[in-house]
């Protein structure tokens, strides 16, 4: 069994001097590293959505309706508002989801495509026990998932995303669904408030839906209240601006992992698709031990840091056959101890190292 010990350390000044100094080798070397490898998986935390101008985790919460009331990131982020104060939960989510939805996916996305597109399409690369997998997730009811039949038909190949993000900008810049786990969910998901009283069903968000929030109080605007159990249900779904179940007239939320949440509800297949991808990889690699992974982990913090866990996790079940490169302009140093594979810390923010490595490819390799 391989445990992972855990400690975020910023650089010291000495540190900082010997990785702004290896900036540009390192940079190579991440390129010669992706060009030559068999396995990519890409892995993103908030700084990767800063790029296209979204909040990082602390900065959230950081305006002028919140600091008013002395509600931080922390003090939001919880499902309890939903029964306490709708519209203050509303007014915090609602302004994530019309924030996500304005905001252009950045440069970064379509680079790494290409890289997918280039380096990483195997027509030979097979998920482990795929029929079994595609009959275990047929057996999920259509409600229970947002993936269609036409996602299960179309595996994934050896490159596969990991992110704790939850704009949904990988969708937004064209990825396939089925090559994407989103550990926390996404803002286009919606359920219940109470799946376990409820039905466990989940749906998205119309296309051109935007909450109405006052940007004075970050509040949302509350709607009329609807007199009976029939009005309710006729407005559900996004019929008013406090969402409602189409079920039981009760309120919605998003697909979303808040603290203290005892009730959301994620879509089970990603996670089993990501386990199966994660396993073959693997097992292709005790076959043959020459083949090579690469894991891109970019901008990922200390505010929550399951993504970074599951990289060092990664990176020590890979072993030699690991070169794992971690993007972050504070905390680019590894938290465990990564034995053996290559770990190549890069200072630096997510999209001016992904442009960097990428005109290292077009020199090399391209």
């Amino acid at each position: 069994e391989i445990q992972v010990k855990m400690k975020q350390v910023a650089p010291d000044a000495t540190q900082q001097a010997t990785l702004k100094e290896c900036y540009e080798q390192n940079c190579r070397f991440a390129a010669e590293a992706i060009a030559q490898a068999d396995f990519f998986l890409l892995a993103t935390g908030a700084g990767w959505s800063a790029d296209s101008g979204l909040s990082v985790y602390r900065d959230i919460a950081n305006v002028e309706g919140w600091r008013n009331r002395n509600l931080t990131y922390k003090d939001l982020c919880v499902p309890n508002w939903l029964d306490t104060e709708p519209e203050t939960f509303y007014g915090f989510w609602g302004s994530c989801f019309n924030d996500y939805r304005r905001t252009h996916p950045h440069e970064g996305y379509q680079i790494v495509k290409k890289w997918r597109d280039i380096f990483f399409t195997d027509p030979n690369f097979k998920l482990k026990k795929a029929s079994k997998l595609k009959k275990k997730l047929s057996e999920v009811k259509p409600d229970c998932t947002t993936f269609s039949k036409d996602d299960f038909e179309d595996s994934p190949g050896p490159f596969f995303i990991y992110t704790s993000n939850v704009d949904a900008h990988f969708l937004k810049a064209g990825f396939k669904r089925q090559e994407i786990h989103e550990i926390h969910g996404n803002m286009e998901t919606w359920h219940c408030k109470s799946p376990k009283s409820c039905k466990n069903s989940l749906w998205s968000a119309p296309p051109n839906w935007q909450f109405k929030i006052d940007t004075n109080t970050m509040k949302a605007e509350i709607p009329a209240p609807d007199t009976t159990k029939e009005k309710k249900l006729e407005n559900s779904g996004f019929g008013t601006n406090f969402p409602t179940c189409s079920h039981c007239g009760g309120l919605a939320r998003p697909s979303v992992v808040m603290f203290s949440d005892n009730d959301v509800l994620l879509d089970p297949v990603s996670k089993a698709i990501y386990s199966s991808w994660v396993k073959t990889v693997t097992d292709e690699i005790e076959k043959n031990p020459e083949k090579k992974v690469v894991i891109l982990e970019v901008g990922c913090g200390s505010t929550v840091p399951a993504v970074r866990f599951q990289v060092e996790l990664l990176h020590l079940i890979l072993g030699k056959n690991v070169t794992t490169i971690r993007v972050n302009p504070e905390f680019p140093l590894a938290d465990g101890n990564v034995r053996d594979g290559v770990f190549l810390p890069i200072m630096n923010t997510g999209l001016e190292t992904i442009r960097k490595i990428d005109s290292y490819l077009d020199k090399i390799f391209l």
